[in-house]
């Protein structure tokens, strides 16, 4: 990633560093500089003119507005006020100049090169797929396996099950899956119990068949409850 010598860019380079290892932390460090370095790659006398100080600033700003750095419950934080403020310099212009330094390298929450590795953004973006159509939604977790051993003829059987929910249980919830698990039901099986014990987690007895489980688990590959 080396560009040509150039007193300009040494003291963005310079700059930018001083601030990360003062106010932030190495891994910010290694991610402004990576973006100071495509943008010498990309227009090698960009920081010939205009002041080193507030180029410093936009991309530390460029950065750390993917990363949420102005959000107090990430670690470590820091307004824009802070950081114009360690520079000296106009946060107006910052802002503007640092919006213009994220459209050109492309930085967003969905560029993971400009991700910090303890981003919970990058978490997310694993469980996202683009489908043919554009459109993003989440991928379909893997169904689970269940062993289940299923005895001919066996008699109904007093079972309970525990569901977890990828999203905090509403009313609505309940009612679809009571729904499915009462479709389900064959001669001599019953429902007896459907509560929520959790934000996401809801307890079901029944008196079936371990069948009667194993339909459940196909069905449930739809919604966003899986048996644990």
């Amino acid at each position: 990633m080396n560009q040509p010598e150039n007193i300009h860019n040494q003291t963005v380079i310079n700059l930018v560093t001083g601030f990360c290892q003062n106010s932030l932390d190495e891994e910010y460090k290694k991610l402004c500089l990576k973006a100071i370095h495509k943008l010498l790659k990309k227009y090698p006398a960009i920081f010939d003119r205009g002041k080193k100080e507030t180029w410093a600033a936009a991309i530390v700003w460029a950065i750390g507005s993917a990363n949420f750095l102005d959000d107090k419950s990430f670690q470590p934080y820091a307004s824009l006020s802070d950081v114009c403020g360690f520079f000296s310099v106009n946060a107006s212009t910052v802002g503007q100049k640092a919006s213009k330094i994220r459209d050109m390298l492309q930085i967003d929450i969905f560029n993971r090169q400009y991700l910090r590795s303890d981003s919970g953004t990058v978490a997310i973006l694993d469980r996202l797929q683009v489908t043919p159509d554009g459109f993003i939604v989440m991928k379909e977790p893997p169904a689970k396996k269940i062993e289940i051993s299923i005895q001919e003829e066996s008699k109904p059987e007093n079972h309970t099950l525990k569901l977890i929910s990828e999203t905090n249980l509403q009313p609505s919830n309940l009612y679809q899956l009571e729904y499915i698990f009462k479709k389900l039901l064959r001669g001599g099986e019953k429902l007896e119990t459907l509560e929520k014990t959790g934000t996401r987690e809801v307890v079901i007895t029944f008196l079936g068949s371990w069948d009667l489980i194993s339909k459940l688990n196909e069905k449930l590959r739809t919604t966003n409850f899986r048996i644990v």
